[in-house]
């Protein structure tokens, strides 16, 4: 991961790339309060490209998904209460 731009995503969202670049876990993501919901596409993990949406829930919480087709699973790992939920595809 990197490049121009990557830097604020990858703070905000606490992008990690693991399982040999299969996963993309999203370590207690959060958004701007005047952000409800971010799409990042044509993210690099190695040689895989992946595009997901982030979004705010109705709790508060932030839930992602992967957008399209993709060999990389996109995952939420919670931190402290109303920051984050599992999700994803």
């Amino acid at each position: 991961m990197g490049g121009r731009g990557g830097a604020i995503p990858q703070v905000l969202l606490g992008f990690e790339a693991g399982d040999f670049q299969r996963r993309l876990r999203l370590v207690r993501p959060i958004l701007p309060s005047d952000v409800d919901r971010l799409e990042v596409h044509g993210l690099h993990l190695s040689d895989r490209e992946v595009s997901l949406r982030v979004g705010r829930r109705a709790n508060g919480g932030v839930a992602a998904e992967g957008l399209g087709p993709s060999e990389v699973e996109v995952m939420v790992e919670a931190g402290e209460a109303g920051s984050g939920e599992d999700g994803g595809r």
